[in-house]
């Protein structure tokens, strides 16, 4: 990660244009139904040919300067976010919401969350080994619950 990394504003607005376009095709294509009547393979290859194109955007250029500018601290805080979790447990409780998936979702994002919480909270990310731990934290834990 460089802190010195220059972000030009065409760069910004590219990645804040293509974010917004992800999402309302995202959007338009799961209202649409069609995933719901996609048969194997068609839905594993979409994904495939998803994450390839976002490794290889992420990957280059302005896109990937821009990524590198957001300090570390600020994407496992992000993490937090995951205390949303609790909603999958109130959701079980009505009776709308698998209970075996809401407990193991549940209760993993709400572990998720609030390790990220405690992470930011106590450590700055400013020695290598606490660099280190911020990275394994954000790449590896939390993305595994």
């Amino acid at each position: 990660m460089t802190a010195t990394a220059t972000i030009r504003p065409a760069s910004a607005a590219a990645a804040i244009t293509g974010a917004v376009a992800w999402i309302t095709i995202a959007l338009a294509v799961g209202l649409s139904g069609v995933l719901a009547t996609a048969r194997t393979p068609g839905p594993q290859l979409l994904m495939l040919a998803l994450t390839v194109t976002t490794l290889w955007m992420t990957s280059r250029g302005g896109l990937r300067t821009l990524i590198d500018a957001i300090p570390i601290r600020a994407l496992v805080a992000f993490h937090a976010l995951r205390l949303g979790g609790v909603a999958f447990l109130a959701v079980s409780a009505t009776g709308t919401l698998s209970p075996l998936f809401a407990t193991n979702a549940g209760w993993g994002d709400i572990a998720a969350g609030a390790g990220a919480i405690a992470l930011a909270a106590s450590l700055a990310p400013d020695t290598l080994m606490r660099q280190r731990l911020y990275e394994t934290a954000d790449g590896d834990c939390f993305g595994a619950f």
